[in-house]
């Protein structure tokens, strides 16, 4: 589930979650799973063509094969010389929603990946939705009287308590396909990017790597585990059983008779009278 640190992010925020961390937390910033929260959450409500004017805008004119990219942090965006492309929806109107109004009011996303110009006004995109960093508090931001006065009885219903900001990690929701621009403000869906032969290759050649790698860590831990079961149960000699070891194989050779030269002469001298007879 999470507790909303960095370590555990909560997968989403609803009004309950909200008012527990405006009342204990004491304004200390609250962190949401990035892609759960634009899959399930409050990010669920936007889509790839709500940037469908900052895409035409960066492509117009542009020759088929060129590329754009979109960057939704500033300082990088800067540095890079990249595209903006983002998107504010407010769910006090465009989406009508009694817990989104309450948790996010006004919230806003942007892209970042890739844009490539196709024929026929068609845009080849791959990136991913991301959210802005939000704040949960009580404090006037519109100039609507019946929504701020929802909203001080809201504050007063929720008892004393601290703002905190919501701060988003992990990845956005994946956007890959192609699109195509009927005009400045309207994206349509045409497919999703198709794999090549080539790519599903090398997926699979990975994935094999990878379920070779987890079956030779197995194969090690069993052997490891193994070898220390066999030493566990096979004991060491102590100093005093070697040492009767020792003396128990001395007395085996003492009392081996071992023969005289003369017997051995003797033992010769037989044979090789065998060998004669047997060779008459």
């Amino acid at each position: 589930m999470g507790n909303g640190f960095q370590d555990a992010p909560l997968k989403s925020l609803d009004i309950e979650a909200a008012l527990k961390h405006w009342r204990n937390g004491e304004g200390a910033t609250l962190t949401l799973d990035m892609y759960s929260h634009m899959s399930t959450g409050g990010g669920r409500v936007f889509d790839v063509d709500d940037f469908a004017r900052d895409f035409y805008w960066a492509v117009e004119g542009k020759a088929a094969g060129t590329s754009v990219k979109f960057e939704t942090n500033s300082i990088i965006r800067a540095e890079k010389n990249y595209k903006s492309a983002k998107y504010t929806t407010d769910y006090y109107y465009s989406n009508p929603s009694i817990e989104g109004a309450y948790v996010w009011g006004k919230t806003s996303a942007g892209f970042k990946g890739v844009v490539t110009v196709l024929d026929n006004r068609q845009l080849l995109i791959t990136g991913e939705i991301r959210p802005y960093n939000e704040q949960f508090d009580f404090a006037r931001n519109t100039w609507n009287p019946p929504l701020e006065l929802a909203r001080l009885l809201g504050r007063i219903w929720s008892g004393d308590g601290a703002g905190f900001n919501i701060r988003f990690v992990g990845r956005g929701r994946p956007i890959d396909g192609i699109y195509k621009l009927v005009n400045p403000s309207v994206l349509v869906h045409v497919k999703d990017r198709e794999v090549t032969y080539r790519q599903a290759e090398l997926q699979s050649l990975k994935d094999y790597g990878a379920l070779q790698a987890e079956r030779y860590a197995a194969l090690s831990l069993e052997a490891r585990d193994e070898r220390v079961a066999t030493r566990t149960s096979t004991r060491a000699p102590t100093f005093r059983q070697s040492e009767n070891d020792s003396m128990v194989a001395y007395e085996r050779q003492k009392v081996t008779e071992t023969p005289s030269f003369r017997d051995s002469e003797i033992k010769s001298m037989r044979d090789y009278e065998r060998q004669k007879a047997a060779a008459t």
